[in-house]
């Protein structure tokens, strides 16, 4: 950050958020060569609640499941200077820039 507004300055830098399964549609339609792995359907809520019993990454994060977060990126955009990229947009180019470096 080179904003001299931005220093010292903490500030959450989101847009709105998108579940994994939306992430993963995105990356079938904008990088369908690197999407072979990805789900195509969502684990039902109830379904995770019960796995969350068993498995310590899903039970530290129980009170998520289900959770619809929000952020404002107005702070963030000021300081900035500029609007922030879409998600979509976000991932695409993150897909991309993996697969060059022959990451995934």
């Amino acid at each position: 950050m080179t904003s001299a507004s931005a220093a010292g300055r903490r500030t959450i830098i989101a847009t709105d958020p998108m579940s994994l399964i939306k992430v993963a549609r995105v990356i079938r339609e904008r990088l369908p060569e690197a999407s072979r792995k990805m789900p195509a359907r969502a684990m039902p809520t109830w379904f995770t609640w019960l796995a969350s019993v068993f498995e310590p990454q899903l039970r530290d994060n129980r009170w998520l499941i289900g959770q619809k977060q929000r952020f404002d990126r107005t702070t963030a955009e000021t300081l900035l200077g500029h609007p922030l990229r879409s998600i979509p947009d976000a991932i695409e180019q993150t897909g991309r820039s993996l697969a060059e470096h022959q990451l995934i």
